[in-house]
């Protein structure tokens, strides 16, 4: 993942944008958790920046 954020960074975009967690079956209350927090980031985050490009 480490990788990927430093593409990201090289290119000039957001590294924020691209993360993983890990929910078994068993946790529940994680998955929610983490559900909302990452509905909570991508609003924060705004739009995706590449759909800027495909219009130009």
């Amino acid at each position: 993942m480490e990788y990927v954020q430093e593409i990201l960074k090289t290119i000039g975009f957001n590294p924020e944008r691209v993360f993983m967690e890990y929910c078994s079956s068993a946790e529940g209350d994680k998955f929610q958790k983490t559900a909302i927090t990452t509905s909570e980031k991508i609003n924060k985050l705004g739009k995706n920046p590449l759909n800027k490009l495909k219009t130009e």
